[in-house]
């Protein structure tokens, strides 16, 4: 992890909520996918170390109170953490069915940024890449806040045939939804391309399943059309740090990700990079110009899930060149193909030096 911001004190905050240890183990569980480092202080104080980012302390206080301390490697970076603690509660508070209100969080410290995070884009236009790869284009005024702040974006999508009910942002952050209206499925997208002058956006968005039917991103990308409104929040980070080589490995879902990193990435560099998807007709969602990278395929099986490919992606990862100096690993996919990289790592102690950052897309 980067150094915490010189001269930084921890930002405190008090949490209340119904279940406190209850949302502690979802965190946890929630983040660990992601690849943050969990380190279980005592039984009731957990600290969660993010790299390139910093640390997040949670402390059960009580049945409905919890303590909160944050301390990372840039003022910016609190601002955003900050921002990510309050989503999660709400996203927590979602999964539990609560009212609002039922929840609360206070902070003595440095406040999250402006509330006017919120954007209401409108469809240009949307278009099939693959069978199973859309791309929708996206217009707004000002992208200012987006050209340069990370690779991923929160999105706010309205159900097929319902005019949506936007919801405002409170000053600490949160979703305030209008009394009486539905909410919104919440989704995190990759920002495919971006031309802030002609002020538009690219979201790529893979239509899957998600449990017993399509997916709410799956629906939306399948029935956006032209003039119609989607919600747009701040973007997240998770772009790459600078380093002389990187290893990349994604599966369909990742693949915007993969592309949008491989097109920014350093001209003196080298990089490794597979990809994962259903079927050789998935392949032209990677429209990234040879002359940047020449990816390694895999076009069989379910991308992110099934084991013989999850075994041909360890076997790629293994023949890989880990001992150049400044080496980032990047894998990102299914919780089956990151479990599975991860517990590869654990047996693999010849790389402390490598930079390695393990991102769950999908569960």
């Amino acid at each position: 992890m980067n150094s915490i911001a010189e001269n930084s004190k921890p930002l405190t905050a008090q949490i209340t909520l119904p279940r406190a240890a209850a949302f502690v183990e979802w965190l946890v569980d929630h983040w660990r996918d992601k690849g943050v480092e969990i380190r279980h202080v005592e039984p009731e104080r957990v600290q969660m170390v993010l790299a390139e980012v910093g640390m997040v302390e949670l402390q059960v206080a009580g049945a409905r109170k919890l303590g909160c301390a944050v301390q990372t490697v840039t003022l910016q970076m609190g601002e955003l953490m900050q921002l990510s603690l309050t989503e999660h509660l709400g996203e927590f508070a979602d999964e539990m069915d609560w009212p609002d209100g039922s929840w609360n969080i206070v902070w003595n410290g440095q406040s999250p940024r402006s509330p006017a995070q919120l954007h209401v884009m409108n469809v240009i236009s949307n278009h099939a890449l693959t069978p199973q790869m859309r791309r929708v284009r996206l217009q707004c005024d000002d992208l200012g806040a987006f050209a340069n702040a990370g690779l991923h974006v929160r999105m706010l999508l309205p159900a097929p045939g319902h005019e949506p009910a936007w919801p405002t942002l409170t000053d600490d952050g949160r979703l305030q939804w209008p009394p009486g209206k539905p909410r919104m499925a919440r989704r995190t997208y990759t920002i495919r391309d971006i031309d802030e002058a002609a002020s538009w956006i690219d979201i790529d968005v893979l239509l899957h399943a998600d449990g017993d039917g399509a997916s709410p991103g799956s629906v939306w990308a399948e029935n956006a059309q032209p003039g119609s409104s989607v919600g747009v929040l701040s973007p997240a980070s998770g772009l790459l740090p600078r380093a002389a080589h990187y290893v990349l490995m994604a599966d369909a879902c990742a693949l915007p990700a993969a592309a949008r990193m491989a097109q920014m990435l350093p001209a003196d560099h080298t990089t490794s990079l597979l990809l994962w998807v259903a079927n050789d007709a998935e392949r032209a969602a990677f429209d990234v110009l040879p002359t940047l990278v020449q990816p390694d395929w895999i076009c069989a099986g379910a991308p992110g899930a099934s084991s013989p490919e999850i075994a041909r992606v360890l076997d790629w990862l293994a023949r890989q060149n880990y001992h150049r100096p400044d080496t980032v690993l990047w894998v990102a996919g299914g919780l089956p193909l990151t479990q599975a990289v991860r517990r590869w790592l654990a047996d693999q102690p010849a790389l402390p030096s490598v930079r390695k950052m393990i991102h769950t897309y999908w569960r």
